[in-house]
């Protein structure tokens, strides 16, 4: 069965410093996310709801954090071994199921483990299709499902993105291609 991937038109391009959010989606979701400046969340054209594209992070030069490199589990596009790019599934809105956020919202889920925070690096994104409109779960238990079946997704839908046409467009695109991993 194809999976109907739920594409926008052309592709949502982004950059935003991480900040820091409630700190809900490691500590009581298991599932980090890294936060966009509220500004640039409140300015994305798009309906609120769970998309799916590509990240990728740059990090500032007084920033000691380690190299990014290919690790198994994840997938990550080769185009620009520097600066990674990595499946993602965003979260756009007002997070109903928490119901207490007063500004609409942008947090990035990046599909690979990191061992380290990047508060203040730059995030890079690319969003590229629609997975789900936001809702309030019953349960914490709920929500957490949902969240890996939305990862799951993004994961086939990206799976082959160094052999698409259609990704590697996006993936090979001058938004992410930088000369080295600092800006």
């Amino acid at each position: 069965m194809a999976l109907n991937l739920n594409r926008l038109v052309e592709p949502i391009y982004i950059e935003s410093i991480i900040v820091h959010g409630f700190g809900r989606g490691s500590k009581e979701l298991g599932v980090p996310t890294a936060n966009f400046q509220q500004n640039i969340a409140e300015s994305v054209r798009l309906d609120s709801g769970i998309y799916y594209g590509f990240s990728q992070l740059i990090y500032s030069k007084d920033q000691n954090l380690p190299k990014q490199t290919k690790s198994s589990g994840s997938i990550v596009f080769e185009t620009n071994p520097e600066n990674p790019i990595y499946p993602t599934v965003f979260s756009l809105g007002w997070n109903p199921h928490f119901d207490d956020i007063e500004h609409r919202s942008l947090e990035a889920h990046i599909i690979k483990q990191f061992g380290y925070d990047f508060y203040g690096s730059t995030i890079r994104v690319a969003i590229c299709g629609f997975i789900r409109n936001e809702q309030k779960f019953e349960s914490l238990q709920a929500l957490i499902e949902t969240i890996h079946s939305d990862i799951n997704f993004a994961k086939k839908a990206l799976n082959n993105a160094d052999h698409s046409p259609e990704w590697k467009t996006i993936v090979e695109s001058p938004f992410f291609h930088i000369k080295k991993n600092s800006i």
